[in-house]
């Protein structure tokens, strides 16, 4: 029974609710830091405040009116703290605190279970909504636990600059995850993660207008302009890009919001908040985005541009030991990445893909058809014996991965170019045999079924191809029968059901495939010499036995002849 490789660890609903479980209530002792460490009910009157506590939003609003006949720098300071962290503590302050945020006085069991209720259904939801697009590459265990610590550290930040300094709320690293995550993941779910961010920070304090529309807007400007191949300078120019269009909004939310909006040039304020902590989370996404994208499971550009070169050992070796192998991979990794660009899909990643998902290849050559010259082994094994020996080429190829420190997402390309596919040669024999009784599972790969849009499309590449060599007459029409039964047989047989493919892309794909095909088999124009060659008289090859050497003769056409007429031969 063939080895069925393991699945993503949080498509499980009961292991990903434990781990969001554990998150969220990591997320809840991060939410009450401050009541936990020195609950407002342990102060003591002239003693200095371990906390800044901020004036709750529908008290702020409030005190604009009360306070608009005041000098505005005080106004302004009243409004927006009780308390700051170093001030002298007063019964004053006590009650007014008491009074005003009732929920900070002490631990409340009850509001710590909603929070943390809240915080486990927002990641529940959010783990739903991967499954839900079939992006299963994100519901593997590193990519989901490493997103988590960035939102988790982003939470702790805030949670610190919140209570302990006396910065502005729009300074909060909201968008640190998004502009992280974004060229590892895609836009669309970028926005996702930097709703998730904004909604994981909201029971820290109460919302006012600005507090959700400044950094959606702001953030999801940024996430707007990275892409897949965003270096460090793109993640501070996209953070720019956020911080000013953000502080535009900033300016037209001041015309009808009842909070007053800090436009000052001093560190509290909500201007220089917005713009510093916005440019603060890019220069951090630069500075983490190499360590983040091999903890999340993806390959550095860099690291990919070397893997491409022909001259990496592991390629030589193929190319030595597997010449034939080494060519196939070079037509499927051409093949490969026109059909990735055209989808928009990881085209770097999918030709790197194509060039080492055969490697496995290497140990044993001689079985595998593009490697034959001559006698061909399979004929004197037992079908069993032949699907044994193609499917040990997965296992070797993984292992000779692990030895060449190749990237986990390489060796995704080896376990999924095949998936759980049978081989249908060897099943078809098996039944020719007359044999009593077949088990088809010993005919299946031990691979996964393709958990990303590069490696499906891959394995349409690989079907695509190897079938394309054995057209006879490769036209349009049979070229485009060729591909569409290839690719509607992956769809049938469900092997690109966790792929993520849409059925857009699909369509794209067989576009692609047949323009790529034409142009490889396209018949070229018979020149003028080439039409005379063939009017002319076959040669004839006559050996001289006495001088070794052979003498080429022109064979004259005989005419026919009449029955009744003779040549000179017959006189």
């Amino acid at each position: 029974m063939p080895k069925v490789q393991p699945q993503p660890f949080f498509n499980s609903f009961w292991l990903a609710s434990l781990v969001n479980l554990a998150v969220a209530v990591l997320l809840t002792v991060i939410c009450y830091l401050d009541v936990l460490v020195s609950p407002v009910d342990n102060w003591q009157d002239g003693q200095p405040a371990p906390t800044t506590y901020r004036s709750p939003a529908m008290y702020s609003a409030v005190s604009d009116e009360l306070l608009s006949v005041l000098d505005q720098d005080q106004a302004a300071g009243s409004q927006r703290f009780l308390i700051r962290r170093g001030e002298t503590v007063t019964e004053a302050d006590r009650t007014e605190l008491q009074r005003l945020i009732p929920e900070r006085m002490s631990l409340d069991l009850r509001r710590a279970g909603g929070v943390l209720l809240f915080y486990f259904l927002a990641l529940t939801f959010f783990n739903l909504l991967l499954r839900r697009i079939g992006r299963q590459l994100l519901l593997r265990f590193r990519a989901v636990l490493t997103l988590y610590l960035f939102l988790i550290l982003a939470e702790l930040a805030s949670r610190l600059m919140f209570s302990y300094t006396t910065l502005s709320l729009y300074a909060l690293p909201v968008a640190l995850a998004a502009i992280l995550f974004t060229p590892l993941i895609s836009q669309n779910i970028g926005f996702t993660v930097h709703l998730l961010s904004l909604a994981l920070i909201a029971p820290m304090f109460s919302f006012t207008p600005g507090m959700v529309l400044i950094p959606l807007v702001s953030g999801w400007t940024a996430v707007l302009l990275l892409k897949r191949e965003s270096g460090p300078l793109r993640f501070i120019l996209a953070s720019i890009a956020g911080a000013l269009v953000g502080c535009l909004f900033l300016g037209g939310l001041n015309l009808f919001t009842p909070q007053q909006i800090d436009f000052g040039l001093q560190v509290e304020s909500d201007l220089l908040g917005l713009a510093g902590g916005t440019l603060a989370c890019g220069l951090a996404a630069a500075l983490f985005s190499f360590p983040v994208t091999l903890m999340f499971g993806s390959v550095p550009r860099s690291m990919l541009r070397k893997l491409l070169d022909l001259d990496h050992p592991v390629l030589r070796d193929l190319a030595e030991k597997a010449p034939g192998t080494f060519q196939h991979s070079l037509a499927m990794a051409n093949m490969a990445e026109k059909v990735a660009d055209a989808i928009g899909a990881d085209d770097e990643l999918a030709r790197a893909g194509a060039y080492y998902h055969d490697i496995g290849k290497m140990q044993k050559p001689e079985y595998f058809i593009e490697n034959q010259q001559g006698e061909n082994p399979h004929d004197k094994l037992a079908p069993e014996q032949s699907a044994e020996k193609l499917r040990a080429h997965i296992e070797a190829g993984i292992a000779i991965a692990r030895g060449a420190n190749l990237p986990d997402r390489l060796m995704d390309f080896i376990i999924e170019h095949h998936g759980r596919s049978t081989m249908e040669y060897f099943l078809d024999k098996a039944y020719q045999l007359n044999q009593k009784t077949i088990e088809p599972d010993k005919f299946q790969y031990e691979g996964r079924n393709p958990t990303s849009k590069e490696t499906a499309i891959l394995m349409i590449v690989d079907a695509v191809e190897a079938a394309s060599r054995t057209l006879q007459k490769p036209d349009h029409d049979e070229i485009e029968n060729l591909v569409r039964r290839m690719i509607f047989s992956k769809m049938l047989h469900g092997y690109l059901d966790q792929s993520g493919l849409t059925t857009r892309d699909l369509k794209r794909i067989g576009i692609s495939l047949i323009k790529f095909l034409q142009g490889q088999y396209h018949v070229r124009v018979e020149y003028p010499w080439q039409k005379k060659m063939e009017e002319r008289p076959p040669l004839l090859v006559v050996p001289d036995t006495h001088a070794g050497i052979q003498t080429v003769r022109v064979v004259q056409p005989v005419e026919a002849k009449e029955p009744n007429e003779k040549t000179d031969e017959d006189v």
